[in-house]
C-alpha cells in the first residue's frame, strides 16, 4: 500500500506543476477513489471453513455497510429521538482499570456484525436496527447495543469488533467470533457458524497472537482473558418445531447430552490453548419470546422446560470442568431468572409492554418482518419494550441483563460476578 500511495503522490505533484488548480484536484479525485476500491491484500481475506466433521461424544461420563470500530465510551445523548430513547450511560468501572480481555462467543443475541463481513448468517442490515444508539443498521440484532457491548464498556474496552473484520486492529481487547443463528451442534444448522466453527477461529487468533506478540504474552494475555458464551437456544428451538409433542424424553435427554458432549469439546479445546476464565449465559424462557407465544398469549412451557433441562445439566457439567481441568474459572449467569423477572413484572424495570415486540407484525408482532425491509409495525416508544423483535431484547434491556452479569448478586451470577472473574 506504501508503494501505491507513494506513486499517487508522484501524480498530484506531476498535476501542480502542468496543469494547474483543476487538473490537480481531478487526479486527486482518481486517486483517492482507487485507494477506496482497490482489494484488499490476499493474506487479509477472511477464509470461512469447510464444515467440520462431527467429532462430539456420544456420551459425557463425568458439556451493508460495514460498521464501524467504535473506540469512546457510551455517552449520554442530550437530544432526544422521534422515540424518545437516550443512549445509556453506561457505569465505568472504578478507578482501578480492569484488565480483562473479552472474546466473545454466541448466536444472534451477541452477534455484532460477523454477517457484513463473510455473509454467513441472517444479516441485521435493515432500519429500524440500531435505530436507537448507532442511529443506522450496525449488524446487531436490536434497536441500538447488546450484552457484550455493555460488558465491554464495563472492562473498560472497545466494543468487540467481528474476527472476521480484516481491519481488526488487535487482538488483546475484545473479539466478537458469535454469528447469528449459530449453533452448538455441529450437524445441525449449516448456514451459520456453529459453536466448532466460532473454536476453530478462536485457535486460528491465538495462533496469529503467537506470532504477532511471542509465547510468552500470549500466554499472559490468555490467563487474563475472559471468554464469554450465549449460545445453543437455537439448537432446542429446532427441534421444539421440527418434532410433534410433547417431546419425547429419551430423544430429549440424548439430544442435551449432545449439546453438553460439544461444549465440554469446544471448551477443553480453549482451555488447552491457554484460556482460562469462562462465562456463561444460561438459557432463557424460550417458550416466552413473542416468537413462540401461543395464540391466547401464554408461553410455550414445553420449550420452557428444555431450557430449564439444560441449564440444570450444565450447572453440572461446569462444576466438572473446574475439577478436571486445574485453574479454569468459571461463572454462570442466570439469564433465565433475570428474563422471568422482567415478563413477571415489567414496570419494575421500567417496562410497559413485556409480551408485544416493538417491530413485527402479527400478533404480538411474532413475525420477523422487521428483517423484511417492509410490511411491518415500529412502536413508537422503544425503550418501553421489553423485546424489539420477536427473539430480542431491546438495548434497554441489554444495558440491564449486562449490568447483573458485571455485578450482580449470586442469585444471579454464581459463584460470582464478571467483575470479580476479571480480577481474579
Amino acid at each position: 500500500m506504501s508503494f501505491q500511495n507513494n506513486k499517487m503522490l508522484h501524480y498530484i505533484q506531476m498535476a501542480k506543476k502542468r496543469g494547474g488548480m483543476v487538473l490537480t484536484i481531478l487526479v486527486m479525485v482518481m486517486c483517492i477513489t482507487l485507494i477506496l476500491y482497490s482489494p484488499l491484500n490476499s493474506e487479509t481475506q477472511f477464509k470461512i471453513p469447510k464444515k467440520p466433521e462431527i467429532d462430539i461424544p456420544k456420551k459425557v461420563d463425568s458439556i451493508a455497510s460495514i460498521p464501524p470500530q467504535i473506540q469512546t465510551p457510551v455517552q449520554v445523548n442530550n437530544d432526544d429521538d422521534k422515540n424518545n430513547a437516550k443512549t445509556p450511560q453506561v457505569v465505568a468501572p472504578e478507578n482501578k482499570v480492569v484488565e480483562c480481555p473479552l472474546y466473545v462467543f454466541g448466536d444472534s443475541l451477541y452477534d455484532t456484525g460477523m454477517s457484513f463481513y463473510n455473509s454467513i448468517g441472517p444479516r441485521a442490515d435493515s432500519y429500524p436496527y440500531g435505530k436507537t444508539y448507532f442511529k443506522r443498521p450496525a449488524g446487531r440484532f436490536s434497536d441500538g447495543l447488546l450484552i457484550p457491548d455493555f460488558l465491554a464498556q464495563l472492562a473498560n474496552l472497545p466494543f468487540p469488533e467481528p474476527y472476521a473484520n480484516p481491519l481488526l486492529p488487535e487482538y488483546t481487547k475484545a473479539v466478537n467470533f458469535a454469528n447469528a443463528a449459530a449453533g452448538v451442534l455441529v450437524d445441525g444448522r449449516n448456514y451459520s457458524l456453529n459453536l466448532k466453527m466460532q473454536t476453530d477461529y478462536f485457535v486460528e487468533m491465538v495462533g496469529k497472537m503467537k506470532e504477532q506478540y511471542g509465547k510468552g504474552k500470549t500466554k499472559r494475555i490468555l490467563e487474563k482473558a475472559v471468554l464469554v458464551f450465549n449460545i445453543g437456544s437455537n439448537d432446542y428451538t429446532d427441534i421444539w418445531i421440527q418434532n410433534e409433542k410433547p417431546l419425547n424424553s429419551t430423544f430429549v435427554n440424548a439430544f442435551v447430552n449432545k449439546i453438553i458432549g460439544n461444549f465440554t469439546v469446544a471448551i477443553t479445546r480453549m482451555y488447552n490453548q491457554g484460556a482460562r476464565k469462562f462465562a456463561f449465559q444460561n438459557y432463557g424462557p424460550m417458550g416466552c419470546l413473542p416468537l413462540y407465544l401461543q395464540p391466547d398469549g401464554n408461553c410455550a412451557e414445553g420449550l420452557n422446560d428444555l431450557a430449564k433441562l439444560h441449564n440444570r445439566e450444565f450447572d453440572a457439567i461446569a462444576i466438572t470442568w473446574a475439577r478436571q481441568m486445574p485453574g479454569l474459572k468459571y461463572i454462570v449467569y442466570d439469564f433465565y431468572t433475570a428474563l422471568t423477572a422482567r415478563l413477571l413484572n415489567g414496570p419494575k424495570y421500567d417496562f410497559k409492554e413485556t409480551k408485544t415486540a416493538c417491530c413485527g407484525s402479527g400478533r404480538f408482532h411474532a413475525k420477523f418482518t422487521c428483517m423484511e425491509k417492509a410490511n411491518f409495525t415500529l412502536c413508537d416508544d422503544i425503550p418501553s419494550h421489553l423485546f424489539f423483535d420477536p427473539a430480542h431484547t431491546t438495548q434497554r434491556g441489554n444495558l440491564q441483563f449486562a449490568k447483573e452479569f458485571w455485578s450482580g448478586p449470586p442469585r444471579l451470577v454464581k459463584p460470582y460476578n464478571m467483575k470479580t472473574l476479571c480480577e481474579l
